[in-house]
């Protein structure tokens, strides 16, 4: 039990009053508190269908009547079952998303009518069905239009396809938070099949706004459709809210045609569907997938940099304990260059510009080519992960990512030694 939550259940207890208030400092105090009590709880929101949201709730609710009990730490650990309990019998609702995505198939044939995340469906909904079904009921809305006045973005523009999310949930913070996952999941899937091992299309931007290596991001905002209950049956579903963005910026359209037809099928044939529930090896692979889409569609350079390099970081399996010193040389067992010599010192360059951006906090300049090197070796790590996820688990990744920089006479050494040991162990199993 970890001794670090239950001093923190005794302090938010005590942020309580006498009468079940909380007043003044206390506020901020048990806020924070909270935040780390419902992590610790580690309540499974996916099962439940539930966001941190309703969770922190009940934790509440659960610390407001432990201040009653002689040993509030003990009936903070013995309520979780309850907990759990209620949220099971809590009614879900089901909740349709749609947002428009700023990709575009040229060609009638190629247009998929749905992708599959994480065995989860979004849906494309043809631009008459937008027009017809869903935007006479969103765009007299007050707040929306407001929003999208000041927009750069218009959604009726040919910018955009349009897609739609359908899921039962208990609460609908939950909903926007699994098809954020999603979406993002889907865009760095596309991403990495479009631009894997390519330079980027042009380096200048157009306008005002800044350039990015990809186009593809998240959608600038979300519309939620709700299926209320009422009276024991089912209402239609109606407009409920939206979620505007944080990154508001021009959508450029991302059109997939011709060649980039053909990267894109083969791309996303490749990648697979990784299932919702993660094993320790497709954890790593969804997270590097990730922290390649926020690289790949980052306007900032250093931004993009640091987000590449956490990509590496994760997927080389570097502990807090080790070294930054190691990623490189486990990541240059990925590749034959033609100059080992100037590989490697590339790696060290782009490692200590790392250092001097997180450390240093010097100004130091990023380079598109730092960039380059950076996304040629997270797609390989990619791509490692890809096709070994069912033949190894993450220790074999372990050893392979270790042992690889050893060079060839090393490893034969290695191999010997191995053989030995094996025939040594045989012997001993013989005089068991």
């Amino acid at each position: 039990m970890n001794s670090n939550l239950d001093l923190w259940v005794e302090e938010a207890v005590d942020c309580f009053e006498t009468d079940g208030s909380l007043s003044g400092q206390n506020i901020s105090k048990f806020n924070k508190l909270l935040q780390l009590i419902v992590e610790e709880w580690s309540i499974d929101n996916d099962l439940f269908r539930v966001s941190d949201k309703t969770i922190s709730r009940k934790a509440r609710e659960v610390l407001r009547k432990a201040r009653r009990y002689k040993n509030p730490v003990q009936y903070f650990h013995n309520s979780k079952g309850d907990v759990q309990k209620s949220l099971h019998s809590e009614p879900h609702l089901k909740y349709t998303i749609v947002f428009p995505l700023n990709i575009k198939f040229t060609a009638m044939g190629d247009r998929p009518d749905s992708f599959t995340i994480q065995e989860e469906n979004l849906i494309r909904i043809a631009n008459s069905t937008w027009k017809t079904q869903y935007w006479p009921s969103i765009k007299n809305k007050r707040n929306i239009k407001r929003v999208l006045e000041k927009s750069p973005n218009s959604i009726n523009s040919n910018n955009f396809s349009y897609w739609k999310y359908q899921v039962e949930a208990v609460d609908q913070r939950y909903a926007m938070n699994r098809i954020s996952e999603l979406v993002e999941l889907l865009c760095a899937k596309i991403n990495f099949s479009l631009h894997q091992g390519r330079a980027p299309d042009f380096h200048a931007s157009t306008g005002p706004w800044p350039y990015r290596w990809s186009q593809l991001r998240p959608p600038f905002i979300y519309f939620v459709f709700k299926e209320g209950i009422h009276l024991g049956y089912y209402k239609r579903e109606k407009y409920n809210s939206y979620f505007y963005s944080t990154d508001p910026e021009p959508r450029k359209t991302v059109r997939v045609s011709s060649n980039k037809q053909e990267r894109y099928v083969f791309g996303m044939e490749y990648l697979p569907d990784i299932p919702r529930e993660l094993d320790d090896v497709d954890q790593v692979l969804v997270d590097g997938l990730y922290l390649y889409q926020s690289g790949i569609a980052e306007s900032d350079q250093q931004d993009a940099f640091l987000n590449y390099w956490r990509g590496i970081e994760n997927m080389t399996l570097t502990n807090e304990q080790e070294r930054m010193t190691e990623i490189p040389s486990r990541t240059a067992s990925l590749f034959e260059p033609e100059n080992k010599e100037i590989f490697k010192y590339r790696l060290q360059r782009v490692r200590l510009i790392r250092n001097n951006l997180v450390h240093e906090g010097r100004q130091t300049k990023v380079e598109d080519d730092d960039l380059k090197l950076l996304k040629t070796v997270l797609e390989a790590l990619i791509m490692l992960f890809v096709e070994f996820r069912q033949k190894w688990d993450i220790t074999d990744f372990e050893f392979v990512l270790n042992t690889g920089r050893n060079d060839e006479t090393k490893l034969k050494e290695m191999k010997n030694s191995r053989h030995r040991e094996i025939y040594l162990i045989q012997q001993m199993l013989n005089d068991k």
